[in-house]
């Protein structure tokens, strides 16, 4: 099982490199944009997408610029099956947006591996009007499936721009010996990969032009407090969750 699974992740990989580069080059570059003006990047997601948000706050290897969008409520801390029916209900979207600050020199990333529940997708549609830059990160698994979004838009449909993670309809990739059932889910492990590939090649295009972004260093090594509290210095005022 561990080999057919590392497998499947292997393949996904290595797939998402062959048919994304470009987008991924594409959604870098918006966002090495947003570090140059000294904007900010938001990661959003509902349920276990949320996942992804903690991934690029506040953490060793991680931009200082981050700033996650984490709606308790929506998480599974509070109550999992709740947050399954309220990331279908659209219309919370703009009393959630309407706390963070989003501008057009600002960058939203919206994780939905279906991309298809009308919460992600309206959150994703209302920054696009307000001319924030996004990004969607979904599977194309979902696209023939309908949307719960009363506009019928999909994710890559809301954002300005989408990356593929290649994720099975479903993502379970490993059926167990003797039964219908799937288990082993691939999204996670594949969204992290963008996001951080997204955030450190974002970070080596803005030095390219001359800019030195603020990153974060383990605080587990020699110095690694000290180098870190310039960074929480710098955006401490500016993101919520500091």
């Amino acid at each position: 099982m561990y080999r057919e699974y590392l497998d499947t992740i292997e393949r996904l990989l290595e797939n998402l490199i062959k048919t994304q580069h470009d987008a991924l080059e594409t959604g870098a570059r918006m966002i090495g944009e947003t570090l140059e003006s000294d904007g900010l990047i938001y990661l959003f997601g509902c349920g276990h997408s949320h996942m992804l948000a903690e991934e690029g706050f506040y953490r060793a290897g991680g931009l200082g610029a981050v700033y996650p969008v984490l709606q308790s409520d929506l998480m599974l801390h509070e109550g999992a099956v709740k947050s399954s029916a309220l990331e279908r209900r659209s219309e919370l979207a703009q009393e959630v947006l309407a706390r963070y600050p989003m501008s057009e020199k600002d960058t939203l990333i919206v994780f939905s591996n279906s991309g298809i529940n009308g919460f992600p997708v309206e959150m994703a549609r209302l920054a696009t009007s307000r001319g924030v830059k996004t990004i969607a990160v979904s599977s194309s698994a979902y696209d023939e499936d309908a949307s719960r979004h009363p506009e019928g838009l999909h994710l890559a449909q809301a954002c300005a721009h989408a990356i593929d993670t290649g994720a099975p309809h479903g993502d379970a990739s490993y059926t167990l010996t003797g039964t219908p059932f799937k288990m082993a889910p691939v999204s996670t492990i594949v969204s992290a990969f963008i996001l951080n590939s997204l955030l450190a090649r974002a970070a080596e295009l803005a030095i390219e032009n001359g800019k030195t972004p603020a990153i974060y260093v383990s605080g587990n090594i020699e110095g690694g407090r000290e180098m870190n509290e310039a960074v929480i210095a710098r955006y401490r005022h500016r993101i919520r969750s500091m």
